[in-house]
């Protein structure tokens, strides 16, 4: 069987933001303390600090624009594509390839 995975994406238009308490959350359960812009926008979305984050605060872990959401797949492998914010979760089975004969 194929092991599932968990993935955080922002939902809507506007753009992949996280809220003053998600962040406060985050520094209380796992301690972490330098959590800036630079860190906000590159923290790996798969990470099990911020799906707990996001599955424990619903609504509130979603910054300004924003509608965070947990997407799970099965495989290891996936990308974030984004249409003016708004995200989706492909993975290698979720694509159509087209193959020349």
């Amino acid at each position: 069987m194929e092991k599932t995975n968990k993935v955080v994406v922002n939902d809507c238009y506007g753009g992949f933001t996280w809220s003053a308490k998600a962040v406060q959350w985050l520094k209380d359960h796992y301690g972490l303390t330098d959590i800036d812009e630079y860190f906000r926008e590159n923290y790996p979305r798969h990470d099990h600090r911020l799906v707990e984050c996001v599955e424990e605060l619903g609504d509130a872990a979603s910054g300004d624009c924003a509608n965070l959401k947990v997407v799970e797949f099965s495989g290891t492998k996936y990308r974030i594509c984004e249409y003016d914010g708004a995200e989706w979760v492909e993975t290698p089975d979720s694509i159509s390839w087209i193959n020349i004969e």
